[in-house]
């Protein structure tokens, strides 16, 4: 059964560039999530799911999630109508 929950995509994009600016050092660019290290990328994770209140499997945790903030929003967008 899919989701039926509304995504705000612009919401949704502004609260995950929100965490990345607190997580990194500088502005919420692809670079700064480029440049986050391991421990700091789990981190962002547990925000996130707390935040949007979902589940992310860890087989969607694919290292191109993380090369721009685009592909981190789909990430979230994703789980959000399929929860």
């Amino acid at each position: 059964m899919t989701g039926t929950r509304s995504v705000d995509l612009e919401q949704v994009g502004e609260k995950v560039r929100q965490i990345v600016a607190e997580l990194g050092d500088g502005p919420p660019t692809d670079e700064t999530l480029r440049g986050l290290d391991s421990i700091v990328l789990v981190e962002l994770v547990v925000r996130i799911e707390d935040e949007f209140r979902l589940e992310v499997a860890d087989s969607a945790l694919v290292d191109a999630v993380f090369d721009s903030l685009d592909n981190l929003c789909a990430l979230v967008v994703r789980e959000l109508c399929a929860t």
